[in-house]
């Protein structure tokens, strides 16, 4: 106790809540030089100045639209206005931005099994995403795809666990080219 005399330890719990979390540390960049700092720069097959990438193929469906960027979580449920495409979620950085016809580039889904419901109402009314590019996709993102595919014939293509100059290169206004199947993006 404060004030006795005796020796203090202060014992910090090892929880996971207490420890830093990366939850993509190939994301995580350091600067525009640091990728040739990196041990496992070398394998990712490409240098940092390529326009082709590959990554994995969640859903199908080929694809030409424009980035629209914010590595940041997304849930559709309360994050997407199904009736315009405008992101309503006030914390998100894209607040106003509109999703319809455009690639849209995220690190993975937030929220819960009401993300398809709310998507497919986006697809309906015509301003869903073209495509969804993830650092890692949910199942419920990828999902949501599946059923624009089964209820609408619409093929969205997801891709995700692209290499990490990837992240480092888009920008939104980029034009790409999204093909679901082989898990290829180009930056045009």
């Amino acid at each position: 106790m404060p004030g006795s005399s005796g020796i203090w330890l202060r014992i910090l719990p090892s929880s996971p809540i207490t420890r830093p979390r990366r939850l993509a540390p190939h994301v995580i960049l350091r600067g525009p030089h640091s990728a040739s700092r990196r041990p496992y720069a070398a394998t990712l097959g490409r240098d940092t100045m390529s326009k082709r990438f590959r990554g994995r193929g969640c859903a199908g469906g080929v694809c030409e639209a424009e980035a629209i960027v914010a590595l940041e979580p997304f849930g559709f449920w309360q994050g997407i206005d199904p009736a315009s495409g405008e992101i309503i979620n006030r914390r998100h950085p894209l607040l106003g931005a509109n999703l319809a016809g455009k690639a849209f580039v995220f690190t993975f889904g937030r929220g819960s099994t009401g993300n398809p419901g709310i998507f497919l109402e986006a697809v309906r009314n015509g301003v869903a995403p073209a495509a969804m590019i993830n650092v890692r996709a949910e199942p419920m993102i990828t999902l949501c795809s599946i059923l624009a595919e089964e209820f609408y014939g619409l093929r969205i293509p997801v891709i995700d666990r692209l290499e990490a100059a990837f992240y480092a290169t888009v920008k939104s206004g980029d034009r790409l080219r999204v093909d679901g199947a082989t898990g290829e993006v180009e930056i045009l």
